[in-house]
C-alpha cells in the first residue's frame, strides 16, 4: 500500500511515474498499450501499421516512424490537446493521483523500474572499418575514443542471456563508465540504446577539467566527446529530465566560471532547456543550422566547426588532432 504524499511545489515526469505507469496514461489518452507489436497511428489519418512502443532507460516511448517522432506519454497528451509540458503533468496528477484517497494500492508494474537491464556483460574488439568511419564523420578520433572509454561491441549479455552477437547490419559500440554501459546500436531505427545506466548518471563527468572557464552541458556522448576535441569541457545527462541530474548544477558551477546548456536545437530540447532556466541562471546555446554540435560537424566539417566554436575559448581553442 502506498500512502499519498503532499503535491510538491513543481511537479516532474519521475515524481508523478514513481506513483503511477506510464502503461495506463497510455491506455486513458490513446486507449491501448501493446509492446512488440506494430499498429497505425491514432494521432493522425494513417492506412499503415508503422507505429510501437519501446522502453528506453525506463521511460515508455511511442514511436512514429513514418513521422520519424517518439513521444513520452506526457508528450502523447501535450500533443492531442496542444497544451504545455507542464499543464500536461498537472493533468496526469489531476487525473491519476489527486483524486486518489490517502492511502491506496499500488499498481504492481512500476516495481520494474529498475528493470530488465539490471546486469550488462559485454565482449570488445578492436573498432571495425563501418565503426572508424562511423565516428570519424563526427570527428572522434581513437584518442579521445580511448579516454572516453567508448569501445566496438562483439557480443553482449542481458542478466546472462547473450542478446546481441555483431554484424556489419547492425553494429554496436559501447560506452563504459561507472561501472555501466550504454550501448548504442548506431544503424538501427528503432531500439538504439540499451544499458544498466541511470539518469543520474552524467556523461563525461570524470573526464573535466577539475576546474576551467567553460563547461557546456549537452546532449549525448558523441557531442560532448566532439566537444573536448576542441579544447571544450562538456559533460551530457542520459535524461534531459531536470529532476535526474539537477543536483550536479551546483558542483559545476563551483569548478567552471561558465555553464552553458546546449541541448538539441529542436522541440523537445526546447522545451527540456526551459526546464533548467526556470531553475537556474545559466546561458544557452542553440546550433545555427543543425540540431546538435555532432551533426554540424558532420555536415559542415572540421574548419567551420573550429570557426563556429572559437566564440567560445578566444583567443585559440586547444584543438586535439
Amino acid at each position: 500500500m502506498y500512502r499519498l504524499s503532499s503535491k510538491p511545489e513543481k511537479l516532474s515526469f519521475d515524481w508523478i511515474f514513481d506513483r503511477i505507469t506510464q502503461e495506463e496514461v497510455y491506455v486513458r489518452y490513446l486507449g491501448f498499450c501493446e509492446l512488440n507489436k506494430k499498429f497505425t497511428s491514432p494521432l493522425r489519418n494513417d492506412a499503415k501499421a508503422d507505429c510501437n512502443f519501446f522502453w528506453r532507460e525506463n521511460v515508455l516511448f511511442f514511436k512514429d516512424f513514418a513521422q520519424n517522432k517518439a513521444y513520452t506519454c506526457i508528450g502523447v497528451i501535450m500533443h492531442i490537446k496542444s497544451i504545455s509540458f507542464w499543464d500536461a503533468l498537472n493533468e496526469v496528477y489531476d487525473s491519476f493521483i489527486g483524486n486518489k484517497p490517502s492511502t491506496f494500492f499500488i499498481n504492481k508494474k512500476i516495481e520494474r523500474k529498475d528493470k530488465e537491464y539490471k546486469d550488462v556483460q559485454v565482449k570488445i574488439q578492436p573498432f571495425t572499418v563501418g565503426d572508424r568511419e562511423y565516428l570519424k564523420s563526427f570527428g572522434l578520433t581513437s584518442e579521445l575514443c580511448k579516454e572516453y572509454k567508448v569501445f566496438s561491441i562483439n557480443h553482449y549479455w542481458i542478466n546472462g542471456d547473450l542478446k546481441y552477437a555483431y554484424n556489419t547490419y547492425n553494429p554496436c559500440i559501447g560506452y563504459y563508465f561507472n561501472g555501466k554501459w550504454k550501448l548504442y546500436h548506431y544503424k538501427a531505427d528503432n531500439y538504439r540504446f540499451i544499458g544498466n545506466t541511470s539518469h543520474s548518471d552524467l556523461q563525461g563527468y570524470d573526464q573535466l577539467d577539475w576546474t576551467g572557464e567553460l563547461c557546456i552541458v549537452t546532449k549525448s556522448m558523441k557531442d560532448l566527446i566532439l566537444y573536448r576535441r576542441f579544447g571544450i569541457n562538456a559533460v551530457a545527462p542520459h535524461s534531459e529530465s531536470l529532476s535526474a541530474w539537477k543536483d550536479k548544477i551546483p558542483v559545476l558551477q563551483k569548478r567552471f566560471a561558465k555553464i552553458i546548456i546546449n541541448f538539441d536545437n529542436d522541440n523537445a530540447g526546447v522545451r527540456a532547456t526551459n526546464e533548467v532556466l526556470k531553475e537556474f541562471k545559466l546561458d544557452v546555446f542553440y546550433l545555427p543550422e543543425e540540431k546538435d554540435i555532432s551533426d554540424y560537424y558532420k555536415k559542415f566539417g572540421f574548419e567551420q566547426t573550429k570557426k563556429l566554436l572559437e566564440q567560445f575559448n578566444e583567443p585559440k581553442l586547444n584543438i586535439r588532432h
